[in-house]
């Protein structure tokens, strides 16, 4: 079996930067000051190692547990229906029918992540890797792929991680897997030429016949 690894924001929903906006509207009704968060400063990163970094930021002590909490339901207040990508649905389908192992590989805490992807979508994968486990994203491959070990008592004849930055490929790399980059979120295709494979969009992956 094969283990697909995804990636949510500019992979399979576009946000529309309400997790940017919730996170410093966060900021500024616990403490009054106003912080701007880039792309760059959020892209590919965990929600762990984007808080931790804001808390040096900010002169008033606050806990990461209070901005995650506040965070989330803001998150949620402000979350309109998910928007997805061109192809998202379908290629979620065609790995499920496929018999192969569908897995959630984002930075976004499960909250979060079940938030931005809509209940009915987060509950067809098999395997969560999200970022309330680790702040260091390779972390959270390797643990997808010791929570697929312990279901099948076996690792995948091949890991495919399905991402739209560069810290998506670097995560693939640590651990030697396929980087599939789509050029869907904040980064050209130049950008992401260190993937494996660049798409334009999810609707082209299976075309290559090699995944």
């Amino acid at each position: 079996m094969k283990l697909y690894l995804i990636d949510i924001d500019g992979t399979l929903t576009k946000s529309q930067g309400v997790g940017r906006e919730s996170l410093e509207k966060t900021i500024y009704e616990l403490t009054g000051e106003e912080i701007h968060l880039s792309v760059e400063d959020v892209a590919g990163k965990t929600d762990l190692f984007i808080i931790k970094q804001i808390l040096q930021r900010v002169s008033k002590p606050l806990s990461l547990e209070a901005v995650l909490e506040k965070y989330l339901a803001l998150l949620q207040a402000n979350m309109n229906q998910p928007v997805y990508l061109k192809g998202a649905h379908e290629l979620i389908q065609q790995i499920l029918e496929s018999g192969d192992v569908l897995g959630l590989l984002t930075g976004n805490v499960a909250e979060g992540a079940k938030t931005k992807l809509g209940e009915d979508l987060f509950s067809q994968f098999q395997i969560y890797a999200t970022g309330d486990i680790s702040e260091d994203r390779n972390d959270l491959i390797r643990y997808a792929l010791d929570t697929f070990y312990e279901m099948f008592g076996t690792m995948p004849e091949k890991t495919i991680v399905i991402g739209d930055t560069p810290r998506d490929i670097e995560c693939a790399r640590s651990v030697g897997a396929m980087a599939v980059a789509v050029a869907t979120g904040p980064y050209p295709r130049h950008h992401l030429r260190d993937a494996d494979i660049v798409l334009n969009d999810l609707t082209e992956f299976f075309r290559f016949t090699l995944v």
